[in-house]
């Protein structure tokens, strides 16, 4: 991929993983319905646009977008691309005149900018200009000039961290034509791949480039439970990867790092993958609808379904693979779609000496494995399993005493600040199956969650949820 890359073994622990607030998009494919919803880990809440702004606009989760028509002194109609907040107060973006006319729109991963076209009309060269619209800046500028429209030959889209557009031309033979908001020029790149091959990927496929343009990642369904994962640096050849299962979903990261998620029948998995190797971070058995990723907060929310009918948005922690439940989503007919995240204001709260509250799994990993020694009084005791359970912070630890000996415990943490944990029960393994030492005669908790130590990869990997 590139000589600038994570290393897995340099993996660092984080204290908790923060929370999300997104924006989902829920589409009937079959009647064309939406809703939209604002979910967060307290739930979800359905986002109703103004009454006057019609059917299915756009919309970043505060304000909206749309094509509106207006019609003039004389009686002579023209079309608006307005934004819409939540009172109904209109901003108008841009708006036909005897010269122009704007066309189609792309919102941007982040939520911040509209791409759209601005057709000359005044002529009949058929020339457009493609613009994007910054909300945060609050001003338009043009990012590629003197496109012949019946030219384009796909949509426009944004890579993941919404920097770079692309979208294709064709006119002898299809080019991807690619554009920076940090000034690129809007030239074809990636001249070394037959894109007559890949049109359907590049208008609505699995797909991302990096910032500087110089990578890009494609995926593209084989024979049946197979897919090909497509790299390509600069205008070479690109190189293909088989792979078992659908790749479902990928992005660049700032260090040039591939993330990417494969779902191989029940089973999804999230990997990562630098120029030297792969290497799995997280996995469980859930169906995979979609994801979104900024790269920057090294986090990634994404929908499943652990079961039929049962959808929920989960949040990875990349740098760890740890996954948190943020929240089960209403149902809905169709596709959910992952369109906005950012950290929630209110974050996870960090623990508090003295106050026994719900800690995050990543704090009781590391927890536990700083303190085995002291926990299971066995200096060289090493956890290799962590199982969390439904008792709030307590978890079954699988680890070897200074014989040799797989032991297990039940360990309740109380306080991570100033270390304080209850051994609440001990096991011995008897014929393979682990039972209880002491007599009180309680029910042993539920597992949830497993972790298991990975030695090649320096790091917790989250194993199974149940």
């Amino acid at each position: 991929m590139d000589e600038e890359e994570a290393d897995p073994a340099t993996a660092v622990l984080p204290q908790n993983i923060p929370s999300l607030d997104a924006i989902l998009v829920q589409v009937d494919e079959a009647t064309g319905n939406r809703r939209i919803l604002s979910c967060s880990e307290s739930g979800c809440t359905p986002i109703h646009p103004p009454a006057s702004l019609g059917i299915n606009p756009l919309s970043d989760g505060t304000s909206w977008y749309r094509y509106a028509e207006r019609t003039g002194k004389l009686g002579v109609k023209s079309s608006v691309l307005e934004k819409v907040d939540s009172t109904g107060k209109v901003h108008i973006i841009t708006e036909e005149n005897p010269l122009v006319k704007p066309r189609a729109m792309m919102l941007s991963n982040d939520g911040t900018k509209i791409a759209y076209f601005l057709d000359n009309i005044h002529d009949k060269k058929k020339l457009t200009e493609l613009w994007v619209y910054d909300s945060k800046a609050g001003g338009a500028k043009v990012i590629v000039e003197k496109l012949h429209r019946p030219d384009i030959a796909s949509r426009v889209r944004w890579n993941a961290s919404s920097r770079v557009t692309w979208f294709l031309q064709e006119v002898k033979k299809k080019e991807l034509i690619v554009a920076s908001l940090g000034g690129g020029t809007g030239t074809p790149r990636f001249t070394g791949i037959d894109w007559n091959e890949y049109g359907e990927v590049v208008d609505a496929g699995v797909m991302d480039m990096n910032d500087d343009m110089s990578l890009v990642a494609f995926a593209k369904s084989e024979t049946k439970g197979f897919s090909k994962l497509f790299v390509a640096r600069g205008n070479e050849a690109s190189i293909a990867k088989s792979i078992r299962g659908s790749v479902v979903f990928l992005r660049w990261m700032e260090n040039n790092g591939l993330l990417y998620a494969v779902q191989d029948g029940k089973n999804l998995t999230f990997w990562m993958a630098n120029a030297q190797t792969e290497w799995p971070i997280a996995r469980m058995d859930a169906v995979f609808e979609s994801a979104h990723s900024s790269g920057s907060s090294g986090l990634v929310a994404f929908v499943a379904s652990p079961r039929a009918e049962d959808r929920h948005l989960y949040v990875l922690q990349i740098a760890t693979g740890h996954m948190k439940d943020e929240t089960s989503i209403p149902n809905f007919p169709g596709t959910t779609h992952v369109v906005q995240t950012k950290e929630s204001v209110g974050q996870f709260p960090q623990a508090v000496a003295g106050v026994i509250s719900t800690i995050p799994d990543s704090q009781i990993v590391a927890f536990i494995e700083a303190q085995a020694p002291a926990i299971f009084k066995e200096t060289n005791s090493k956890p290799n399993r962590i199982l969390m359970t439904d008792i709030p912070n307590a978890s079954f630890v699988d680890f070897t005493d200074a014989a040799g000996k797989e032991q297990r415990a039940l360990v309740r943490v109380i306080d991570v600040v100033n270390p304080e944990w209850d051994v609440v029960a001990r096991y011995k393994a008897i014929n393979g199956i682990w039972n209880r030492v002491d007599a009180s005669g309680d029910t042993d908790p539920k597992v949830l969650r497993l972790y298991e130590w990975e030695d090649t990869l320096s790091q917790w990997i989250l194993k199974e949820t149940y």
